[in-house]
């Protein structure tokens, strides 16, 4: 198991929170600066006069509703104050300002920044990405809460392996996506050998036994044993 903090190794901390859905912390935001100040405003020279860009002058009076005559005259001192600006911003408003410079930025190809702020947003552990130039979610309320209900109905041989899996997926170092889904199949395994009353089966033969007392879905059933076999072919 990766060297998580207590809380996150044995589930104590909420899944919303392990997947960044409803806030953003220092981390986030500071990557998520740091992509926007080396990829795109980076560009801007530290002479320049601010009155002559139009990027960042859209920025200033469209996006923060500021005066313009109180707006820096360098390309240093408005770096400085957006950076300011940024660091207040509430987690929405954050995505909110990431939308609009790169629908504003005068520059035609964003790829390179939509990627970095892609990448920091996956290490992280942000339940967003950048789709089109707009913000979108990859995890939605109803997942959060079915994960939230599995850890907590689960019975401790299920359980265990939820929150091995909750712990690969939340390592921001080194994630481990393959082995959470080999533990999350763990956890369905362990269930199935419940209701089947048959510890020493496997997925396979626990999914038949299963089958015969409550008729599983064809395609449900699919699903299981493509996912079993993924996680335990080499």
């Amino acid at each position: 198991m990766p060297d998580l903090p207590f809380s996150q190794r044995y589930g104590h901390t909420p899944i919303r929170s392990i997947l960044q859905k409803d806030s953003m912390d220092a981390e986030l935001r500071v990557s998520l600066w740091n992509v926007l100040r080396e990829r795109l405003f980076g560009r801007f020279s530290s002479q320049y006069n601010f009155q002559d860009s139009g990027f960042v002058k859209a920025i200033w009076k469209d996006h923060f509703k500021r005066p313009v005559d109180d707006a820096p005259d360098t390309g240093h001192g408005a770096l400085i104050a957006l950076r300011r600006c940024f660091d207040k911003m509430e987690w929405t408003e954050v995505y909110e300002f990431v939308e609009f410079v790169l629908e504003t930025s005068p520059y035609i190809s964003k790829d390179w920044v939509i990627a970095g702020l892609n990448e920091v947003l996956k290490r992280e552990n942000s339940a967003y990405r950048i789709v089109g130039g707009k913000v979108i979610p990859i995890i939605t309320d109803h997942e959060i809460k079915a994960i939230d209900s599995a850890l907590y109905w689960a019975p401790r041989a299920a359980e265990v392996h939820l929150n091995s899996a909750i712990a690969m997926l939340s390592d921001r170092v080194e994630p481990d996506y393959r082995n959470s889904i080999k533990e999350s199949i763990s956890a369905v395994e362990a269930i199935c050998k419940i209701i089947a009353a048959d510890d020493k089966a496997d997925l396979a033969k626990a999914l038949r036994a299963l089958n015969a007392k409550i008729s599983l879905h064809g395609a449900l059933r699919m699903a299981f044993d493509k996912l079993y076999a993924y996680t335990n072919d080499e």
